[in-house]
């Protein structure tokens, strides 16, 4: 891939791959002092590849979208260590939803539903 164009699609692409078969888009809520809830949008990425996850963290800082990686290490013999991207709150996951909704994946119902909610909670039309 000689052309920038190309090479941002085809980074767009493997991003829509790796969501489709690795992420996770939902809302997480979490309980506050005083009995409320807060609910905030979620889009997380787990494996037992670093490489992976390096890769696509990479693929998305190359985009413009905020990365924030996390590796949790097992303390169990029998298990890997796991490695993720964390997106969480409105305005960060916007940003990613607004890129990816352009183009078709599966769980593309899921980011219209979470985008609706994100322009609702922030009041943008």
């Amino acid at each position: 891939m000689d052309n920038q164009q190309e090479r941002s699609l085809f980074k767009i692409g493997y991003l829509l791959g790796i969501i489709d078969g690795e992420g996770h888009l939902g809302l997480r809520h979490q309980w506050q002092k005083g009995g409320t809830v807060q609910i905030s949008p979620v889009l997380q990425i787990v494996n037992c590849s670093e490489e992976l996850i390096n890769l696509v963290g990479g693929y998305m800082k190359d985009l413009g979208l905020p990365v924030y990686m996390i590796r949790r290490k097992s303390y169990r013999p029998n298990q890997r260590d796991t490695y993720s991207i964390l997106l969480k709150g409105m305005k960060r996951l916007s940003r990613v939803l607004d890129v990816i909704l352009k183009y078709p994946f599966i769980k593309s119902k899921r980011a219209e539903l979470m985008k609706e909610y994100i322009n609702y909670r922030l009041g943008s039309p």
